[in-house]
């Protein structure tokens, strides 16, 4: 699948599954901003592929990520879905057409 013109947003890019789908998305094309509370595994992770960057963002603090949101044009997000990142999932829902959701 191509992801031509698609920026993709993946919480907990880092490392495991949003690692991972960091790197599918960023191979068929999708520029990809990863979110994580540690930068040293984002780091690891972005330095992989040269179409993934990468920000420190605790997700869980919906006005730190919603500041994230803003300032970056999405058109795509990954969310890993948990009880905690309620919160974020619901700025998402509302400011980014195209969702996929991950149950980990």
């Amino acid at each position: 699948m191509a992801f031509n013109n698609k920026h993709a947003i993946v919480t907990g890019g880092g490392s495991g599954v949003g690692a991972a789908i960091a790197l599918k998305l960023a191979e068929d094309n999708a520029k990809v901003t990863i979110l994580g509370r540690r930068d040293k595994p984002l780091i690891e992770t972005a330095n992989k592929h040269k179409n993934i960057d990468w920000k420190v963002c605790d997700v869980t603090n919906a006005k730190a990520f919603k500041i994230i949101l803003n300032k970056d044009s999405l058109t795509l997000s990954v969310v890993g879905l948990t009880g905690r990142f309620l919160g974020a999932l619901i700025i998402i829902l509302f400011l980014i057409p195209d969702i996929i959701l991950i149950n980990n």
